[in-house]
């Protein structure tokens, strides 16, 4: 985090849970805002997941490179998903087997 938000983050704390809360706790907050909740999204994130959910706080405008879902979702939104009949069909127009 510190190498992608080198400018915007000056620091990062872990902070261990201690009786009498529960354990297994996972919480990503940026200030006072809730980034990312194990609880409530039913798993523990992917790496890329949290760096696009603190550049889409701090500077959404900023590329990610490989890590940007951004990008893939918006090259393929023009793509329709084809059935198996109609991809035999286009096969069969150009000569591919």
């Amino acid at each position: 985090l510190f190498m992608t938000f080198d400018d915007e983050i000056n620091s990062i704390s872990l902070l261990p849970s201690r009786p009498p809360q529960p354990g297994g706790l996972f919480t990503v907050m940026l200030d006072e805002d809730v980034l990312w909740d194990r609880k409530k999204e039913g798993r523990f994130p992917e790496p890329k997941e949290i760096k696009q959910k603190i550049r889409d706080f701090l500077c959404p405008s900023r590329d990610l490179g490989h890590s940007d879902v951004k990008k893939e979702e918006e090259n393929n939104s023009n793509e329709e998903e084809m059935d198996d009949d109609e991809a035999a069909e286009m096969r069969k127009f150009f000569g591919v087997s």
